[in-house]
């Protein structure tokens, strides 16, 4: 009978456990006011989270920018590629991060981003941070190259997680 007790005590706590942990963190397309967004030369869709705007940045970039924090910012890029060219890509985007952010290093954790990384680095300066991820696009020929930016230790940094998760490419 105890054992019962127990039992049905540890079933009820997990489930008010997973229930307070979902009510904490929504998902990026439950969230009021999402907006669908298309890239108007990229072929990309995203969901753009309130209180951030899309643009595009120059030819074949686009920038996702918070208009709360001047901190807070993400670049998308996407690109054409084949076997014999994508190592050349990745370490072609790894360089104009470092140029731009500074030594740069590996990203163990990767969890947060849902999609199939080729690889990861993030450098840090006094107040900020900055990430690059370089995704493989399943089924085509092309990556997406996004740099992100962040005041160091901000919540703004899983909403753009959140905003990286909802791309979607079109068919070109």
């Amino acid at each position: 009978m105890t054992y019962r007790i127990v039992i049905v005590a540890l079933f009820i706590f997990t489930l008010s456990a997973l229930q307070i942990k979902t009510n904490i963190s929504p998902l990026a397309h439950e969230q009021e006011n999402v907006r669908e967004n298309a890239s108007s030369h990229q072929g990309f869709s995203i969901e753009v989270l309130p209180n951030y705007e899309l643009q595009k940045e120059e030819e074949g970039k686009d920038i996702i920018f918070s208009t709360q924090s001047p901190h807070t910012w993400m670049r998308i890029q996407v690109l054409k590629v084949d076997t014999t060219n994508t190592l050349t890509s990745v370490n072609s985007a790894t360089s104009t991060f470092e140029e731009q952010f500074g030594k740069a290093k590996m990203i163990a954790d990767q969890h947060h981003i849902k999609k199939p990384l080729i690889t990861a680095f993030e450098a840090y300066t006094h107040q900020e941070k900055a990430s690059l991820y370089i995704v493989k696009v399943p089924s085509k020929a092309q990556i997406l190259i996004i740099t992100t930016n962040v005041k160091r230790n901000s919540p703004d940094e899983q909403q753009l997680f959140d905003m990286i998760n909802s791309i979607q490419l079109k068919e070109r």
